[in-house]
């Protein structure tokens, strides 16, 4: 995470605005907690922006059990109930991930993109980069690794060699947890920095108009 913040535009987005004291290239600070962030209350915020945090919030909520479910089959194996409930999981991120994702890439992103090149916040070499671009590789990311940890639970449920199975199953719910780790942190950057970027680029109306969209 670290290397990702040297290099990282919306990581600059939030240290532009009022760089925290006491940091330093040696002690770089956290990615939960970046120098500066746009953070602006629920009650402020656009209702289209309101709307998205609360699709995240519901994120959450199912991130929560399927990390709970995850941490009981590494410390107890792998159980019907945990199958049912790894299933629930699975249709739920694979339902309802791109479909907010979608929303986002097709309303907000191109917009606070062209915006945030406007104003002169991006990366110094071309193709200009902002921290639209960052979230949106986090988009792919999060999938994948969604994609992975499904595969392997799936290929250790249909493995007849117990080692083998087991081997996948390791494997199936590293992946689930990264996925878990990636979204929730993905998820906080938008809500303490981006949204707020957007909230202040853009008019009440251009907000009107991307939840008329």
């Amino acid at each position: 995470m670290d290397e990702l913040q040297d290099r990282d535009p919306l990581h600059r987005h939030a240290a532009v605005a009022a760089p925290a004291a006491g940091t330093s290239p040696m002690d770089p600070p956290s990615a939960w907690a970046p120098p500066a962030t746009a953070v602006v209350p629920y009650e402020e915020l656009h209702p289209f922006l309101r709307r998205l945090v609360d699709e995240h919030a519901e994120l959450t909520e199912r991130l929560a059990s399927f990390e709970a479910t995850l941490q009981q089959i590494r410390t107890g194996g792998l159980t019907r109930e945990h199958g049912a409930s790894l299933r629930s999981c699975f249709e739920y991120f694979e339902r309802e991930l791109p479909r907010h994702q979608r929303s986002e890439e097709r309303r907000l992103f191109p917009r606070l993109r062209q915006r945030l090149i406007e104003r002169g916040e991006h990366g110094a070499t071309a193709p200009l980069a902002t921290g639209v671009d960052v979230l949106e590789e986090e988009h792919v990311r999060s999938i994948r690794q969604l994609a992975v940890a499904n595969g392997f639970i799936g290929l250790a449920l249909r493995l007849a060699d117990a080692e083998s199975g087991m081997t996948a199953l390791a494997m199936g719910v590293e992946q689930g947890t990264d996925f878990v780790e990636g979204l929730r942190l993905h998820l906080f950057r938008e809500e303490n920095i981006l949204f707020g970027l957007a909230q202040r680029h853009f008019t009440a109306a251009e907000l009107d108009a991307l939840l008329a969209d």
